[in-house]
């Protein structure tokens, strides 16, 4: 159980499988639906991970957006968009991978932000955020969600359900 007043830390991981992916993936998004509006009040991005690659969001903002240089490493510029949509009521992650001499999508399937797992875990990554009960919950109220997430043009893959129950009173003896 959580209390109203703590601060709930979440982790969104993915991985590119080599049991079904063939090619880089080149864009991976990530949806989340808040069960409830009033949750992005003090709803907060964090690290973000991808190709043994990590990153810090400084301040913990609600929206983020930066071109990443990984020319280095995966010869591509990575676009990445995060934040919430507080119309869909819905909090993303979207990675786009760009070709540095054209500006568009690399057309190469050895090209792209995720490649294809293996032991040295190149193909996995992970998000992380953060949020806040609402003063009005109530003990025995749950903050409950999944992740949806798309690699490329493939089908959307939905993570597990995680559930929290909250704690809002102080103990009675």
């Amino acid at each position: 159980m959580y209390k109203r007043q703590d601060v709930l830390n979440y982790t969104v991981f993915f991985e590119n499988d080599p049991a079904f992916a063939t090619a880089h993936a080149q864009v991976v998004d990530i949806r989340i639906d808040m069960p409830d509006a009033r949750l992005l009040d003090e709803f907060k991005l964090g690290t973000y991970t991808f190709a043994n690659r990590s990153f810090e969001m400084p301040n913990e903002p609600n929206f983020y957006s930066l071109r990443l240089d990984c020319r280095d490493s995966l010869d591509i510029y990575v676009d990445v968009l995060a934040g919430m949509d507080v119309e869909k009521n819905q909090t993303f992650w979207h990675f786009s991978s760009i070709d540095p001499e054209s500006g568009h999508a690399p057309w190469e399937v050895d090209r792209g932000m995720l490649p294809v797992n293996d032991s040295t875990h190149v193909g996995e990554g992970f998000v992380t955020f953060r949020l806040k009960p609402y003063e009005e919950m109530v003990t025995g109220d749950t903050i409950s969600f999944f992740a949806n997430i798309l690699f490329d043009s493939n089908d959307t893959l939905q993570t597990n359900r995680w559930c929290n129950r909250i704690d809002a009173e102080a103990p009675v003896s």
